[in-house]
């Protein structure tokens, strides 16, 4: 992308007009639009005080990535707080999405969307073609495949097999402290429980337990161990990779039985009702 594009770019996204952009930086509105179209370059002089009315670097301003932040190192610690930093700030840089009031600053605005966020508000995108996503409160996800009319892949019986198992309370139970305990007791790929202690821990009688095992073994979240050539199985083995997803099959079914809010920009190519020019215009 040239430094035209760029100019036209941040221009559009702060919302002035060649005419006010040129006041700003004592030009024309002409001059302007020559540096958007490519005839000509602004002048050498001209370049820091464009870049500090368009709000961004130099680096910014020529295209030039930021060299500190792509070297940046993080943990898996605190990688997703890190990643969802990102996210958010991504959304904001990307979208027209803005509170009324939130500010009249970058950060003042960030600002204000995190504490609505933390008040259950979502941000997010729905394109009809090429995807979604989503932004809460320590959490959010990214569907490239989502798409108006996607619906296959809801109607496999693999599918409704897990839910069916999930939805069985007795399961849920067991499954929140297999995810519980074996985050306090190490962060190993895999975790083994007993069945005694999934009885004692839960309340739950071993007919029951033993049921639960073998569903959730069956729709492949955990993996159940017999004992010798018993069919009953005395122990299974827990994969956190696995148990993450179930962890947000639940958060996901509390955020639609809560009906939480959504701020939402559609795509342009989206009907009329469904494309909001700001987040103000949806409270």
């Amino acid at each position: 992308m040239n430094i035209g594009n760029i100019i036209s770019e941040k221009r559009k996204k702060l919302g002035l007009s060649q005419e006010k952009l040129g006041a700003l930086l004592g030009v024309s509105n002409q001059a302007v639009s020559k540096w958007e179209n490519g005839t000509t370059a602004p002048d050498i002089y001209l370049l820091p005080q464009i870049a500090a009315t368009l709000k961004i670097t130099l680096n910014e301003l020529f295209g030039i990535e930021d060299q500190k932040k792509v070297s940046q190192k993080t943990t898996a610690d605190t990688y997703p707080e890190a990643a969802f930093d990102d996210l958010h700030l991504s959304f904001y840089q990307a979208s027209r999405c803005r509170f009324s009031p939130g500010g009249k600053t970058d950060d003042e605005q960030l600002k204000y969307q995190r504490e609505y966020l933390k008040k259950g508000d979502m941000l997010g995108c729905i394109s009809n073609t090429h995807g979604a996503v989503v932004i809460r409160d320590e959490f959010a996800f990214i569907d490239t495949s989502f798409k108006d009319g996607d619906i296959g892949r809801f109607c496999t019986a693999e599918c409704g097999s897990i839910l069916k198992t999930l939805s069985d309370p007795s399961v849920r139970k067991i499954v929140c402290y297999l995810y519980t305990e074996g985050f306090k007791r190490n962060k190993a790929s895999h975790t083994k429980f007993y069945l005694s202690e999934i009885m004692e821990s839960c309340g739950l009688p071993e007919y029951t337990v033993v049921g639960a095992i073998c569903a959730l073994s069956s729709a492949d979240i955990v993996t159940s161990d017999d004992e010798d050539d018993e069919e009953k199985p005395v122990s299974c083995q827990v994969s956190f990779s696995k148990m993450l997803y179930v962890a947000e099959i639940f958060r996901l079914a509390s955020m639609i039985f809560d009906g939480d809010s959504w701020l939402v920009v559609r795509d342009s190519s989206m009907i009329k009702d469904y494309s909001f020019e700001s987040c103000a215009d949806q409270k």
